[in-house]
């Protein structure tokens, strides 16, 4: 499995969207960097969620995913990766 050797979390400070709390920028094996993986919280907001980046068709409209984990293990490492990044960063900050 690839190992993500640097994280980067911007937490957003004004959150108009509602269910976006940041965004995250990996590098893998010191060698592959993902922009824009969005840090979501449910709809509840107990539980906070990942989305990786997507882009939209010009033709039908439709989303579609630019990358994304395709094992539950490696979406378990990313959203612990970087969801223990997010909270360390997010308690860091004054109140």
């Amino acid at each position: 499995m690839v190992k993500i050797t640097n994280v980067n979390i911007t937490i957003r400070e004004r959150n108009d969207e509602g269910n976006v709390l940041g965004f995250a920028e990996v590098v893998l094996d010191n060698s592959l960097a993902i922009r824009n993986i969005k840090i979501l919280k449910s709809k509840n907001g107990n539980v906070k969620l990942l989305s990786f980046p997507s882009q939209k068709t010009k033709e039908s409209k439709r989303w579609y995913d630019l990358c994304y984990p395709i094992n539950k293990e490696t979406r378990e490492y990313f959203e612990k990766v970087i969801l223990n990044a997010y909270d360390k960063l997010k308690e860091a900050q004054p109140s």
